[in-house]
């Protein structure tokens, strides 16, 4: 085909050049005026043809590739695959094995199982990395199986249910429409808890009842923190800014954290309420996050009898096809695993649609019944 893709076109003073060729190039292939199956001229053909850089036409053709609109195809160029390409398979990424086993990952299986369940349902199927290497292999180098996956285009999209920071720029770079849990990596694809919100909303009603204070046990430690993938990167900024708008106290004994990432969260959750316990005031209500922390926390609170007498308002978290036994009223914080592997799958499709995926906050379910599970 001859290289006047764009017609007539120039990059405005303030636009980002990349972003503006990837604009009109789709608004183009939607239209039909560069046709499904059509071989685009060489990155250095268009470079020329476009007043700019190798470098900037490879980005902007990367991101047509990663929506499906592209394909490159090894030793034969880049070919236009139209708007309407089909979704026939999505990889899901774990980096190791522990998903299956450790019983503090019970939350990322019934994701994962909602994950298969919904995109079946939509007749696309589904496969499974797993990423068992040592963290030192080389910059830029994903796990050989899954980049083959991409590059023969066997797989449409990426889900990273489970990753680390050694993994996780390298797979944001793979061509193809990438959607995660987390608050790193910009806002596309992002999914996110969104605690602030829920910290909003409960301090607004135990307000409404009257407390006065609040405490937080959480195992969300230092390397949560540091980690820019993790959704959990200003969560007690967000506990102390809410409950200060609140008008709610909190103590530096009253937000118990660990050190480090804890070893076992049902222990870490055990001797964390024992901790607060041993303090000289107790706060009104207590949250508690994530479940298995709360399995720790109701052991000591039954251990202590600390729920005679309703003195604190306890509300925990937990996700809704995960059991917590609980012998005492309690608020709970719910997190959907449905939602959640919706919420993915529509990341994905935006993407692959050539439509914006800004960063989705999934909203936590307050329960406020005093209802025992």
């Amino acid at each position: 085909m001859t290289p006047a893709l764009l017609g007539e076109f120039s990059i405005g003073e303030h636009e980002i050049a990349h972003r503006a060729i990837a604009n009109r190039l789709r608004e183009r292939i939607g239209k039909g005026l560069v046709p499904a199956g059509a071989l685009l001229p060489s990155t250095q053909q268009l470079a020329q043809e476009w007043h700019t850089s190798y470098f900037t036409v490879h980005t902007a053709l990367n991101t047509l590739v990663r929506e499906g609109l592209l394909e490159r195809r090894h030793g034969s160029g880049t070919h236009v695959l139209g708007p309407n390409r089909v979704i026939r398979k999505i990889g899901v990424y774990y980096r190791g094995r522990e998903v299956w086993s450790d019983e503090e990952m019970t939350h990322l299986r019934n994701v994962h199982t909602a994950l298969e369940r919904q995109l079946s349902a939509q007749a696309i199927a589904t496969e499974v990395f797993f990423d068992t290497r040592e963290a030192t292999g080389p910059e830029g180098s994903p796990l050989p199986g899954l980049k083959r996956a991409v590059e023969l285009r066997e797989i449409q999209g990426l889900v990273l249910a489970r990753t680390d920071l050694w993994s996780f720029p390298r797979l944001q770079r793979l061509p193809l429409p990438v959607a995660f849990l987390g608050s790193g990596g910009g806002q596309t694809g992002r999914l996110y808890y969104d605690h602030r919100s829920h910290f909003r909303e409960i301090f607004r009603r135990f307000r409404a009842r009257g407390l006065r204070s609040v405490g937080l046990i959480s195992n969300v430690s230092p390397d949560d923190l540091r980690e820019r993938f993790s959704d959990l990167g200003d969560y007690y900024t967000h506990f102390r800014a809410e409950a200060d708008a609140a008008g709610l106290e909190t103590r530096p004994g009253w937000i118990v954290s660990p050190p480090e990432r804890p070893a076992s969260l049902m222990r870490f959750g055990y001797d964390a309420f024992h901790a607060l316990w041993r303090e000289p005031a107790l706060p009104d209500a207590l949250l508690v996050f994530p479940d298995m922390t709360v399995r720790g926390v109701i052991l000591a609170v039954v251990e202590t009898r600390a729920f005679a007498g309703g003195k604190i308002l306890f509300a925990f978290h937990r996700n809704r096809r995960v059991q917590v036994l609980c012998p005492f009223p309690a608020w709970w914080s719910v997190i959907d695993e449905e939602e959640v592997a919706s919420a993915l799958i529509t990341l994905i499709r935006r993407q692959h649609q050539g439509k914006p995926a800004p960063a989705i906050g999934l909203p936590i379910r307050l329960e406020t019944a005093d209802s025992v599970f």
